[in-house]
């Protein structure tokens, strides 16, 4: 009779044993349901939130890349009056093209997500490999351009500009020495602004392709 007990009591035990671990087990998976589905709903925030700001960085490249395409053809035009052994040299001209050397019109990313993503750690919660590495090429891709527009600036704020400004105030458009204008200084760095622009407005085309490249597949993944 004792040893019937026993056995009852060690099956009763036995039962809740299981029962507690089947308990854990579901507990266990319903956790990671709840976490899993709160990924994929990050990852979509995410993915909604990057090709908002990759449409309005295509946007705003269009709108530069008009921009500096007038810049660039300004500063062609500079260069072939400069060569012109007939030109004339009215100081309207000469001042309006040393003007046109810095005016080139600067890029900057909308890449608060971005940096968001890979700053939290959060990166590898974009599934789709394809979409991590290009994204990871448009964003190296803007760094290039970055740099370009800097070495382009710097060069222009280190050297030209110091020389510029003692020859012509700005605020009054008082030229202070004509000659300053009509000789090589200024004519010097006419083709290097002039090539400079026509490298970035050929980033910025290579940086609106992956662009617009990395939006069709974050809607391609979005619409699974």
């Amino acid at each position: 009779m004792a040893s019937q007990k026993s056995k009852q009591k060690a099956l009763e035990y036995l039962i809740e044993f299981i029962l507690v671990i089947v308990g854990i087990s579901i507990a266990f998976w319903l956790s990671e349901l709840a976490e899993e589905s709160k990924k994929k709903e990050l990852e979509v925030q995410y993915l909604q939130d990057l090709m908002e700001d990759l449409k309005e960085d295509v946007e705003l490249i269009d709108y530069l890349t008009l921009l500096n395409q007038d810049v660039a053809e300004t500063l062609g035009k500079a260069i072939d009056y400069y060569t012109r052994p007939d030109k004339p040299m009215t100081l309207d001209s000469l001042t309006y093209y040393a003007d046109a050397i810095g005016k080139l019109n600067l890029f900057q990313p909308n890449n608060f997500t971005y940096l968001s993503l890979k700053q939290s750690g959060d990166f590898k919660i974009i599934k789709d490999h394809i979409i991590r590495k290009k994204l990871i090429r448009l964003y190296s891709s803007y760094e290039t351009v970055d740099l370009e527009q800097k070495n382009l600036m710097k060069a222009l704020d280190d050297h030209y500009y110091p020389v510029y400004f003692k020859n012509y105030e700005q605020v009054t458009g008082k030229v202070i020495n004509k000659e300053f204008f009509e000789g090589p200084y200024v004519s010097n760095y006419l083709p290097l602004s002039h090539s400079q622009t026509n490298n970035i407005l050929e980033y910025f085309e290579r940086s609106k392709t992956l662009a617009k490249q990395t939006i069709e597949l974050i809607e391609t993944r979005l619409e699974r």
